[in-house]
């Protein structure tokens, strides 16, 4: 049986980047990072795939600020 995938929230990635839920928003407003729209409108609710958070940390001067 397939391995079920962990999504990542705004909050989860505000939290590991040091930052407020709203600059995850604009992160994703602006293309900086693909996120999964839950339905909410243009601020979300938002999920976010594992494998587009390790191509944003690749592509981008952010880390992640707390160990995994």
């Amino acid at each position: 049986m397939p391995e079920i995938e962990t999504y990542y929230t705004t909050e989860d990635l505000a939290q590991r980047y040091s930052v407020k839920p709203e600059t995850i928003q604009r992160w994703v407003r602006k293309g900086r990072i693909k996120a999964l729209n839950l339905g909410g409108g243009r601020l979300g609710p938002y999920s976010f795939r594992p494998k587009d958070v390790d191509e944003f940390e690749r592509k981008s001067e952010v880390r992640n600020a707390q160990p995994s």
